[in-house]
């Protein structure tokens, strides 16, 4: 895309715009930036995402997570893994996406969240009493599945990964997480991103274990991606910064 183009883009956002939302709802992902949306990326900092969380969430304490039963030592074609994303009990505002795909960002394998009868205490939002699971699989319209988590109070997210039936080369698992303050702007939100690269067939086992918490570097975006999302992100800031100075003024003058 020309310099000329990329110009004509940041023009269109020179107008002002709601407020940053977290991303609670995965129906917000599929919405243009203009209306505080995520123009169609889960920010799970893939090969094919690109970004992350920290795209536009800032200022708040990294959370905690710890990436149970992935195969450390690479996967073996067909094989299936139970995949556990956990957090401490005392981090409650948790919202995270994450992905597995191949180098080129395609889908590498397929994704499956636990049956009813498979379900595990601190896997549903809370109340629990109301038995809605907290993860949700979103299949995505170029094959890519990912699964979203949104704010709700959850401990745990746990899935199964069957790994793709034949050698497509090492796999990328890729996540990123937000620990919300609570309220409904982008500010003091902590956010980890996670992810490991897993070995080809070649080398595989079945051997599971914990992964530690690594960033995976991101793709670099277009130039449209990157205008839309990064100069969203701070028209949003603004436009929120003049809220709330107005609302202080309107108070200071009701007093």
């Amino acid at each position: 895309m020309s310099f000329r183009s990329c110009l004509s883009v940041l023009a269109l956002l020179l107008i002002d715009v709601g407020p940053a939302h977290a991303f609670s709802d995965p129906f917000s992902f599929n919405l243009t930036p203009i209306v505080a949306g995520g123009g169609g990326r889960f920010f799970t900092g893939s090969p094919s995402d690109g970004y992350t969380c920290k795209t536009c969430h800032v200022g708040g304490q990294a959370p905690k997570v710890s990436v149970l039963g992935l195969p450390l030592s690479g996967y073996k074609p067909g094989g299936r893994y139970e995949v556990s994303i956990r957090w401490p009990a005392g981090q409650t505002k948790i919202s995270l996406a994450l992905e597995l795909t191949d180098a080129k960002g395609k889908a590498a394998g397929t994704l499956r969240l636990p049956p009813p009868e498979e379900t595990q205490p601190g896997e549903f939002c809370e109340p629990a009493s109301d038995g809605l699971l907290a993860a949700q699989l979103n299949d995505m319209v170029d094959g890519r599945e990912i699964i979203n988590v949104p704010e709700c109070e959850s401990k745990s997210a746990r899935f199964l990964w069957t790994a793709p039936m034949t050698d497509v080369g090492p796999v990328w698992f890729s996540g990123s997480m937000v620990q919300s303050d609570g309220e409904q702007d982008p500010y003091h939100d902590g956010v980890t991103d996670f992810g490991r690269i897993i070995g080809s067939p070649a080398v595989a086992s079945n051997t599971n274990g914990e992964c530690t918490v690594t960033h995976v570097g991101a793709a670099r975006a277009s130039c449209v991606g990157w205008a839309l999302l990064s100069f969203g992100c701070a028209l949003w800031r603004r436009s929120w910064k003049r809220r709330r100075a107005y609302s202080a003024e309107q108070r200071i003058q009701a007093s």
